[in-house]
């Protein structure tokens, strides 16, 4: 009998399926108070499933695997980065336009328009009216004046302190048109003379001036004196005019004789007609408008108590103003003042722009970079900045002589439109009170296939929070999904918070395990939560979910204060036993064994010859699990882990017959079972652990089909398959030293004798 040598040899397999779940947080805006623009930071959670198969000897080499005495564990960590706010997050979108737009008031000085007339007649002088007046009867009436006439034209008081608010000194300018007039008719039958007609400017410090002097004189005996004056643009310096004039009979020698066809008598006219067109005069401080108003912050849950306004930015920490308009011809002021806004100067100042003289064109800029906001009164909140903004005259200096200042009468002085603007505000630190909710983005994982079964019994992950900002609670639901089936698990940690140093962080210690949520701060010793409601972490996964649903929020509430450069950290630890509950497993390894194909004779003699093949195998089970054991063989590497019509799907399968598989793409894959064995269950401990293995010796043979299968001239491949089964409430622990074994070969029957074909690994375990 020929001694024929076969490569072919099995593969000593150790698999499981371990499904580890990953809670990690990533980063997005601290809002801040959204009076100013919040972060962008959003409390988002994340569970990725990192699935793979992993042979168990080699568990304890991997880095995320370690082993505690006989105990295997699975750990990982990492640091979720730090979530920092810059200058972005400390902007207050203010970017606001005030517009000013002040109408002048109006100065009044009344008008004059004044007409007097009289007649004296002789019965008025010499008490009769006879036709024939002898020379004595005359003269006895010359020493008195027949016409005495001093009267004072008064404005009033309240036109005087009216101008007397707005100047030191000051004149009156009359209109064009403005006249004084005076007309005398002697119509005595002697003659008489006219004192000179006087109009005085009476000055507020009493002191006058002729305006208007008409000279008079001797007027005969029916004859006429007239005389005018244009006062059209004069200048009054007072707010008073006096007019005065007297009237005597001159003496005569001769007897004088009335007319008897003229009416007797002196007749005389005076008519004054001022109109007043501006004032001239030196100003007073006069305030026009004093306002202070206010313009709302963005809306908002938050208020801002004092900041530290940083380095101005662009288009930030600005105001800005510009004249539009200006039509007062006098030296007109402006000043705008935000006393909330303080300079860094000792003591503060409000920040405000300077007494300006304002003409049309003008623009100014104040930058606010170092400045500081607070409230006006105590721990008071700021919703709006107040501002205050003041037009006025400015005070003419005296030494200078002249006027400085024209303004219209008898209708509006004029007016002013300014526009200033404050830009986005820029802060470096804010203290005040928040109350904020940020949302997170909800995330949908789908988990992959392989998970189905097995729960991690007792998962614990400790996510350690550093904070240095402000109260901060988080807000998450977790929701595991499995067709209509949904376990959700809501917390709602709250971070501890930094104290009143600026360089202080306060460490939060989240730690979620099969019991529930545990909060601690500063250390494991200091508890200040515990959430033992259910479901928990273990309980989603032992749902066997197809995807996880995560929702988060971040509410932060309390008072305090944040700076650029403060941060919200953390990293993680997830750290659990592995023992796991679990239902039926399927699973294949990645590695399979390689069958060459035969050389031509030795083909043709197994073809010609061979009537079955014969298994021999040693099996070994030291894990704590039970089931079925089965070798397959293929002419690809094709394994598909059932034939379900979900898996042909997966693989594009077309069809399976007759131990074939037949693809759409044309291709065809022969598929066989060599044999397929029990896996007995180990013996274990009380605590579910193998206490002693159990082996198993199989032999099985190889119908004569499938060993004519064998001399294809093509590769084949061997691989196991394990379907493993254990009871749905029982722990399963898997340590270092837990494997399945197998020691196997294969012989051939031929019509000539028996001869055995062994593997190439004869110690294989």
């Amino acid at each position: 009998m020929q001694n024929l040598k076969n490569t072919g040899h099995l593969p000593i397999v150790l698999v499981t399926i371990v499904a580890l779940f990953v809670v990690f947080l990533s980063s997005c805006d601290l809002s801040l108070p959204t009076k100013l623009e919040p972060p962008v930071w959003r409390a988002s959670l994340t569970l990725p499933l990192i699935y793979d198969q992993y042979p168990i000897i080699d568990l304890e080499n991997d880095s995320t695997f370690f082993a505690q005495g006989d105990t295997m564990f699975l750990r990982f960590g990492g640091k979720l980065g730090s979530v920092a706010l810059s200058q972005n997050d400390f902007i207050v979108p203010v970017g606001q336009d005030i517009p000013i737009n002040e109408p002048g008031q109006i100065l009044t000085v009344p008008t004059v328009n004044e007409v007097v007339q009289d007649i004296v007649t002789l019965e008025d002088i010499i008490g009769s009216d006879p036709s024939v007046i002898p020379p004595d009867v005359w003269n006895s009436a010359v020493s008195d004046p027949i016409i005495d006439v001093d009267t004072l034209q008064d404005f009033g008081d309240e036109t005087r302190g009216l101008l007397e608010e707005y100047f030191s000194v000051y004149a009156l300018e009359t209109e064009n048109g403005s006249y004084f007039v005076t007309e005398f008719f002697n119509n005595l039958p002697g003659p008489v003379f006219i004192e000179p007609i006087r109009v005085e400017v009476v000055r507020d410090d009493n002191s006058r001036y002729d305006l208007v002097i008409h000279n008079g004189g001797a007027v005969g005996a029916y004859q006429v004196l007239k005389d005018s004056t244009d006062l059209s643009g004069q200048m009054l310096e007072g707010t008073r005019l006096n007019a005065s004039m007297a009237i005597y009979l001159l003496p005569v020698v001769d007897t004088l004789y009335k007319n008897p066809d003229i009416q007797t008598g002196l007749f005389y006219l005076q008519s004054m007609a001022l109109g007043f067109h501006a004032i001239h005069g030196r100003t007073r401080e006069v305030v026009l408008v004093d306002t202070t108003l206010a313009f709302s912050l963005p809306e908002s849950n938050t208020q801002i108590e004092r900041g530290q306004l940083s380095v101005t930015g662009p288009d930030t920490n600005q105001i800005s103003m510009e004249v539009l308009d200006n039509t007062y011809n006098a030296p007109l002021m402006f000043s705008l003042t935000f006393p909330q806004i303080l300079s860094p100067a000792t003591p503060p100042k409000p920040a405000s722009v300077p007494d300006t003289l304002l003409s049309t064109g003008l623009e100014l800029n104040v930058d606010l970079g170092g400045y500081a906001i607070q409230a006006n009164e105590g721990d008071a909140f700021i919703n709006a900045l107040s501002y205050s903004y003041r037009v006025f005259f400015k005070e003419a200096d005296p030494d200078v002589p002249g006027y400085n200042a024209v303004l219209p009468l008898n209708e509006e002085m004029g007016h002013v439109q300014i526009a200033f603007q404050v830009s986005d505000l820029r802060f470096d630190q804010l203290s005040g009170q928040f109350n904020m909710l940020l949302p997170g983005d909800n995330q949908e994982m789908e988990l992959p296939e392989g998970i189905t079964g097995i729960g991690i019994a007792e998962p614990e992950m400790i996510l350690r929070v550093r904070n240095r900002i402000l109260p901060v609670k988080l807000i998450m639901d977790i929701s595991a999904r499995k067709g209509r089936q949904t376990r959700t698990m809501h917390v709602e940690p709250s971070l501890n918070y930094p104290g009143t140093s600026v360089t202080d962080s306060a460490l939060s210690i989240l730690k979620f395990n099969k019991d529930g949520l545990f909060v601690y701060w500063d250390d494991l010793t200091n508890e200040v939560r515990r959430n033992e409601t259910h479901p928990t972490l273990a309980d989603l996964i032992d749902l066997s979910p197809e995807r996880f649903q995560i929702s988060t929020m971040a509410r932060v509430r309390g008072e305090g204060s944040i700076s650029v450069g403060d941060s919200l950290w953390a990293d993680y630890t997830l750290e659990a036993p592995f023992k796991f509950l679990a239902g039926s497993q399927s699973f294949m390894p990645k590695d399979y064994t390689t069958i060459t194909a035969w050389d031509s004779s030795t083909a043709e003699f197994i073809r010609t010859n061979a009537t079955e093949a014969v298994v021999y195998a040693n099996l070994t089970n030291h894990i704590p699990m039970h089931g079925k054991f089965t070798l397959l063989m293929s002419d690809s590497t094709i394994f598909p882990l059932d034939t379900t019509r979900y898996t042909l799907d997966s693989l594009n399968i077309l069809s399976m017959r007759d131990n074939w598989i037949f693809f759409n793409n044309g291709d065809t894959v022969r598929l066989d079972t060599l044999f397929s064995v029990p896996l007995p269950m180990a013996d274990l401990d009380e605590f579910g652990r193998v206490a002693a293995p159990v082996q198993l010796m199989v032999t099985d043979t190889i119908s004569a089909e499938l060993v004519q299968e064998f001399t294809r001239i093509v590769n084949h491949y061997i691989m196991p398959r394990i379907d493993l089964v254990t009871s749905s409430d029982s722990l399963i622990f898997i340590r270092p030293q837990d494997y399945i074994g197998v020691h196997a070969y294969i012989g051939f029957r031929v019509n000539t004798g028996d001869f055995i074909y062994g593997s190439d690994e004869e110690n294989g375990k």
